[in-house]
């Protein structure tokens, strides 16, 4: 499974110190600590390897994917470990559907993270004005991807 590719699972390592290198970058040596008290959103959480990893350092997250078997899948994660500080959303982002989804009321999230999730967005503007509404003023939106000259990239 998506979990077990090796691939994927050395890109989620990864991924976790890039993610607190760039809040480090704008907050300096608080970065762990503004992530124990904030709202992550996991935009595009896929499988949920991020997740995992994002869940011990954040006080609140949730996980949202358009895809239904991933969220049941991370769903899963969530109830057999006991994260009670993270919830999972299966929704295709847009405007209409940000409104109806309380998870992302108006300006809920700290941080939007957004992981190998961008490039498969059919209507990118519109999905980042949506979520866009669900951050708080000054709120951070971290987009990462396999790096171009991964020999996965194409693939992966």
């Amino acid at each position: 499974g998506w979990d077990e590719n090796e691939h994927v699972r050395a890109y989620s390592t990864a991924a976790m110190p890039a993610f607190v290198g760039a809040l480090g970058a704008a907050l300096g040596d608080d970065a762990l600590a503004f992530l124990r008290q904030a709202s992550v959103l996991d935009f595009g959480c896929g499988s949920g390897l991020l997740t995992e990893k994002l869940q011990p350092v954040c006080a609140r997250l949730v996980a949202l994917d358009a895809a239904p078997k991933m969220v049941e899948h991370v769903s899963r994660k969530v109830t057999e470990r006991g994260w009670d500080n993270v919830q999972t959303l299966a929704l295709v982002v847009d405007a209409e559907s940000v409104k109806n989804a309380p998870m992302l009321s108006p300006r809920t999230f700290d941080v939007v993270f957004a992981s190998s999730v961008c490039t498969f967005v059919p209507d990118l503007p519109a999905t980042l004005g949506a979520l866009l509404s669900a951050m708080k003023p000054g709120a951070f939106f971290l987009h990462l991807d396999w790096p171009g000259e991964s020999p996965h990239y194409a693939d992966g």
